[in-house]
């Protein structure tokens, strides 16, 4: 998904969502929100050594859909996963006994 695991020359990372159906190349930078020293969205450790990977990801995410308050709606998660991979989601529902 992502397209490098370095920044090109201009400071950018490529992400790849699939986005309605389309592939999409999302550029992002490594900025990422902070609120005093505390990072804010994802990350993939709970600690200073956390990769960079996810919080990526969801930024470019957040960028596709025009900020982060998109994971506060009620999206469903098969949305999201459909996104990433680019593949058909189908939920299954558990039969009751």
């Amino acid at each position: 998904m992502i397209e490098d695991q370095k920044a090109n020359a201009n400071g950018f990372y490529y992400v790849r969502l699939n986005i309605n159906g389309v592939w999409r190349y999302i550029a992002v930078d490594n900025k990422l929100p902070f609120s005093g020293d505390e990072a804010l969205g994802a990350q993939s450790f709970i600690d200073n050594e956390s990769e960079l990977w996810a919080a990526l990801i969801e930024k470019a995410y957040a960028k596709a859909f025009a900020g982060y308050d998109i994971f506060a709606r009620n999206v469903p998660r098969e949305s999201y996963l459909r996104d990433l991979t680019g593949a058909p989601v189908r939920k299954y529902v558990p039969l009751d006994p």
